[in-house]
């Protein structure tokens, strides 16, 4: 059974030391960053637990750097993440659900994430499009800024499709 948690000070160190040993590179600094703006009320972030030992994390962030969403008062979920050993077990659907029922009860009526586009996020993007997000509309960004048809740009985590949920 997972149990979803406000992030503290105490985790920070846990959860670095977990996602160490995940296949991507998280840094410390992001981490201490996410603390910092979680203290400041810019963004929320939650800690999963199985059995109290970390298994995943998920962010929200109440004004996007995407300047759609900024615009539009839609707050991103950012860095959903799950320790690889915790996958196919439900805690993103849990995570996600958390943040949305939050997000709702903060009166925002949608709330928006950024998806890459290769083959590593297919995953999530099952994930959102399973979960009700749709694409906005807007297209794709690099660097939070929108792609002009006819320009060649890298595949790569910058390359991002945006989705937006109703909530209700």
């Amino acid at each position: 059974m997972f149990t979803i948690k406000e992030l503290c000070k105490d985790y920070i160190k846990d959860i670095e030391q977990i996602f160490s040993q995940a296949p991507w590179y998280k840094s410390h600094e992001i981490f201490d960053t996410y603390y910092q703006e979680h203290i400041d009320g810019t963004r929320t972030v939650w800690v999963g637990f199985n059995n109290n030992v970390i298994s995943g994390y998920i962010t929200l962030k109440y004004k996007s750097s995407y300047l759609f969403f900024y615009h539009q008062n839609i707050p991103e979920i950012m860095d959903l993440n799950v320790i690889p050993q915790f996958r196919n077990q439900g805690l993103a659907t849990q995570l996600l659900h958390h943040v949305e029922q939050y997000a709702l009860q903060k009166g925002y009526q949608e709330i928006g994430l950024g998806v890459g586009l290769y083959k590593d996020y297919g995953v999530a993007q099952r994930l959102y499009s399973k979960k009700g997000y749709i694409p906005d509309g807007q297209g794709i960004t690099y660097n939070y800024l929108y792609v002009i048809p006819g320009t060649y740009i890298r595949v790569d985590d910058d390359l991002v499709l945006w989705l937006s949920k109703k909530l209700r």
